[in-house]
């Protein structure tokens, strides 16, 4: 845990270019929830009675705080720095300190912590698109008892349509339209309900990271060089290709990961469960 730490904490971002710019800031995001998620771990485990499913618990914490640190670590890498050198303006702090207003409203979460810290830190722009993953997950879920199946997957491809401006947004949209998908073919009503929350969630996200990554770009200042040179001025299609391909595959590499987890760790439990079995047998003989 504490190397997991130590990684997280050493991580800092390239400087923001025109070029770069949505991958940098969603990565800040990854590295944000991944010392969110190692910090309380680490507290977690010094202040806790400590047995054999706790430290699973903590394990798996560790794991996934890794896998977000791995990720903004891997574009922080891949990161171009082409196009011109950005900072994003101050007058972003309102719109930063709106979205957290609106987002508290739904109660405190990883993602409104780590985006009030980012805007304690200045950084509006990852503050912004922080709370929005609060507001939208949060609200999403206040739907689903509210919108039938039909209408939650009919507001989902709606909504994802127009909500495409930058990576992440057309990430999200694209989900929301596949799941809107799998929702209509389901064979029953439960898996229908899953599909269409999951595409609801995902539409709406996307919405709101599409509205605020285009707010971001229209308030960025240009900035001078740091050590390093300047930018070119131009964009290779060939290297946005290849940054969203990185991206894609990040997703899948993340969600793989925590898929083993699980798996390890529902294994480790079931052998846990059985250990306990046989030690009662014991004790009543």
């Amino acid at each position: 845990l504490d190397n997991v730490q130590s990684f997280c904490n050493s991580l800092n971002p390239p400087q923001l270019t025109t070029s770069n710019y949505d991958y940098v800031i969603s990565a800040e995001l990854r590295q944000l929830w991944g010392n969110y998620t190692i910090n309380s771990d680490v507290s977690s485990y010094n202040s806790s009675q400590i047995d054999s499913d706790q430290i699973l618990d903590e394990l798996y914490l560790g794991a996934e705080a890794n896998g977000w640190c791995t990720a903004a670590n891997l574009v922080y890498n891949a990161s171009s720095q082409r196009g011109q050198y950005v900072t994003v303006s101050p007058s972003l702090n309102a719109t930063a300190a709106q979205r957290l207003a609106r987002a508290k409203k739904y109660g405190y979460s990883m993602y409104y912590e780590t985006a009030l810290q980012a805007y304690n830190q200045s950084n509006y722009a990852a503050a912004i698109l922080d709370a929005d993953y609060a507001f939208a997950l949060s609200n999403a879920s206040s739907q689903f008892n509210i919108l039938s199946v039909q209408q939650l997957d009919n507001l989902s491809s709606s909504i994802a349509h127009n909500s495409t401006y930058g990576v992440w947004a057309t990430e999200f949209a694209d989900e929301a339209q596949f799941y809107a998908v799998q929702s209509a073919l389901a064979s029953n009503s439960s898996l229908a309900k899953t599909y269409a929350e999951s595409a609801y969630s995902a539409a709406l996200l996307a919405n709101q990271l599409s509205n605020d990554t285009r707010l971001i770009h229209d308030n960025f200042v240009a900035a001078p060089a740091h050590q390093g040179g300047q930018g070119t001025g131009t964009e290779s299609v060939y290297e946005a290709e290849y940054m969203q391909g990185i991206i894609i595959g990040l997703l899948a590499l993340i969600i793989a990961l925590l898929l083993a987890i699980m798996a390890l760790l529902a294994l480790i439990l079931t052998k846990l469960g059985s250990k306990r079995k046989r030690l009662r047998r014991r004790r009543r003989k």
